[in-house]
């Protein structure tokens, strides 16, 4: 994979393990099966028709979060690809900086370089727990940017996702 801080491309262009965007459930199943890095992939039994994607460790079992590929009920085509800390050794330059708060900032490099969001929202919010979610969106990239507070653990972190326009973008 490039880096997506500097190269010019399309979210489609993009491969995550080989995965891209617009693939097919089995598509996509098939590519992680006849990747390099051996991925343990889970479906996601609260949304059918997603895949958590791990990092499978020498025993087998299932190691760090790297992906979550989201496809929609009504669409065969991958919607959206969510990449987790887990993933971080296998990006390229400063595509590990979109899994930093430095992202976020605009007066960092990184924030420089991506520009100001199109739009944000909260998308996710439970008070009483004390996590939230605010998602940053660059639509002109099929960037997105979560900044995921949980004030009950004390963590604060950013992850990243690529998406197809028809996921809602624009």
């Amino acid at each position: 994979m490039v880096d997506v801080t500097v190269a010019a491309f399309a979210p489609t262009q993009l491969r995550f393990f080989g995965v891209a965007l617009g693939m097919t459930h089995e598509e996509a199943r098939r590519v992680l099966s006849e990747s390099r890095v051996a991925v343990v992939v889970e479906d996601d039994t609260a949304n059918p028709g997603r895949l958590y994607i791990y990092e499978r460790t020498p025993n087998g079992d299932k190691g760090a979060s790297l992906l979550y590929l989201i496809w929609e009920p009504s669409d065969p085509a991958l919607a959206r690809v969510t990449v987790f800390h887990g993933a971080a050794p296998y990006l390229h330059g400063d595509t590990r900086q979109l899994l930093t708060e430095a992202a976020l900032d605009p007066q960092s490099p990184i924030g420089q370089r991506l520009g100001k969001p199109d739009r944000s929202a909260v998308t996710l919010d439970i008070s009483m727990i004390g996590l939230k979610h605010t998602t940053y969106l660059y639509a002109a990239r099929g960037l997105l940017l979560t900044h995921q507070v949980d004030k009950q653990l004390g963590t604060s972190k950013v992850v990243f996702a690529f998406a197809l326009p028809s996921y809602g973008l624009h």
